[in-house]
């Protein structure tokens, strides 16, 4: 049976150490009842969970305003790894059902699977900079007297403290630019002085400082702008507002360690990994259907059949008999191991983590500075799925040198 992570990913990506937020999602965990969406609102006084359309959701009693999703990842015969709920259609917006055809929404096309490793692409893509809203609009599902229903709130954004400026020295590391007070600010990352820091502090993330508390270098998200991180995809359905800093923090981190492994030191590598995959991930018991079978359904249909019928010895012709039948009723009472995991965040470690106990090779192209993985040890370029462009161009110097040699 392939490997299940299950991805508890957050809508607004807070701080893995934030405290309200790690209580709020303690409490989710250890009272999970299957849902594929939660609620953290500030407003309401106890848990409670409902059923809509075939789908759970759940309302947290939280000090902070969030939305999580649960998605389970598994690893498929053919190495793929399909994804179950599908994406991108679950993320709230101004109606409560975006996934369903009656809304105005119009559908996106559904992902069932998702990049293998993930990791690697997101390491080797930078976000961009744009004029993020102050607001937002959602339906927010509210319990009063007993009767469930949805409203429609305008929820403000905080601003998201500080984001550091470039010197003219730092070119190499700008991912975009912002207006403030009509100066245009060109944004760096990593900051200057972050390399030995493994998270900016919560007050520089969370806590708008006063002007006469800003850094030199630096600009403050006060309420003329809202800069915000805009990820190519599919990691924009992954970050769906972008992330925070922490994020930015975390990326950096996992480069040092591929650059740290080519340099030798892979024994401190191996610690930090597993620093964070503590931090991030641990094993629980996950319902056979969510973690095995749904998965495995949207990827391949027919195939699943073939897996039941080798499995369990029960034989269906169809899906639908298939769910009708004692065996299905008996399996989704039973569970499987599964690796819970903090966001994609918590996911991108684990991944990494699970590459350097197999010993895989990770590197960086010495042409692109692309993240390489697998093949020989030695291997010292990326191939033509890890980077196109630059593996065309490599091709194009070769050939050049080739005719030239012939003349």
């Amino acid at each position: 049976m392939g490997v299940s992570v299950q991805v508890w990913a957050s809508f607004f990506e807070i701080s893995p150490l934030h405290p309200a937020s790690s209580r709020a999602l303690l409490l989710a965990q250890e009272n999970w009842g299957c849902a594929e969406r939660i609620w953290f609102l500030p407003y309401v006084k106890q848990m409670s969970c409902w059923r809509v359309n075939g789908f759970t959701e759940c309302l947290i009693p939280a000090k902070l305003f969030n939305v999580v999703m649960v998605f389970h990842v598994l690893e498929n015969p053919d190495g793929k790894r399909s994804i179950y709920p599908p994406l991108p259609g679950f993320w709230p917006k101004e109606h409560p059902f975006p996934w369903i055809p009656w809304t105005s929404q119009p559908l996106q096309p559904r992902q069932t699977a998702i990049p293998s490793p993930l990791y690697t692409q997101w390491l080797n893509v930078s976000p961009s900079v744009s004029a993020g809203p102050k607001s937002l609009c959602m339906a927010v599902p509210n319990v009063l007297d007993g009767q469930f229903g949805y409203q429609t709130a305008v929820l403000d954004l905080l601003p998201g403290g500080l984001i550091p400026t470039a010197r003219p020295e730092d070119s190499r590391y700008s991912i975009g630019e912002v207006v403030l007070d009509s100066h245009t600010h060109r944004l760096i990352w990593p900051p200057r002085g972050m390399d030995d820091s493994p998270f900016v502090s919560l007050e520089t993330e969370y806590e708008p400082l006063d002007e006469t508390d800003i850094p030199q270098d630096s600009i403050l998200n006060d309420d003329q702008t809202h800069p915000q991180f805009v990820w190519p995809g599919p990691f924009d359905v992954l970050f769906p507002t972008g992330g925070g800093i922490d994020l930015f923090v975390h990326h950096e981190k996992l480069r040092q360690c591929i650059a740290a492994l080519k340099n030798g030191h892979r024994e401190k590598v191996m610690r930090e990994a597993e620093t964070w995959v503590g931090h991030l991930t641990h094993a629980v018991e996950a319902p056979w259907d969510r973690a095995w079978f749904f998965p495995r359904v949207v990827a391949d249909p027919e195939g699943v059949l073939w897996d039941i019928e080798g499995r369990y010895g029960y034989i269906a012709n169809t899906i639908q008999e298939f769910l009708a039948s004692k065996c299905f009723h008996d399996l989704r009472q039973t569970t499987i191991r599964v690796q819970r995991v903090q966001g994609w965040l918590g996911y991108c470690w684990w991944e990494f983590y699970q590459d350097l106990m197999r010993h895989e090779h990770i590197g960086e192209c010495k042409e692109c500075g692309h993240v390489i993985r697998g093949g020989h040890k030695d291997r010292e370029m990326c191939m033509k799925q890890e980077n196109p462009d630059c593996f065309r161009q490599r091709a194009k110097i070769r050939q050049r040198k080739s005719r030239a040699k012939a003349q």
